[in-house]
């Protein structure tokens, strides 16, 4: 099983093989139209790579600080 930032790497790297697979059809048809619609594929990884997941609540926290106590 993948962690939760490795699958988000994938993921990114899956779109942007997408994306690289438009402009080879576009470079292959002599046409601008995989060109244009390489771009949803690069928001979709933007969107892939901003999403908060559970797995940022596994980072280590620091210790909490003790109340200091007065004493007499």
């Amino acid at each position: 099983m993948l962690l939760m930032g490795s699958r988000k790497i994938v993921w990114t790297a899956s779109m942007f093989a997408v994306v690289l697979g438009c402009v080879a059809l576009a470079a292959a048809t002599k046409s601008v139209i995989p060109v244009f619609s390489a771009w949803v594929p690069l928001l979709v990884a933007v969107w892939a790579l901003t999403r908060p997941d559970p797995s940022d609540q596994l980072w280590p926290h620091p210790a909490p600080k003790e109340p200091k106590t007065q004493s007499s």
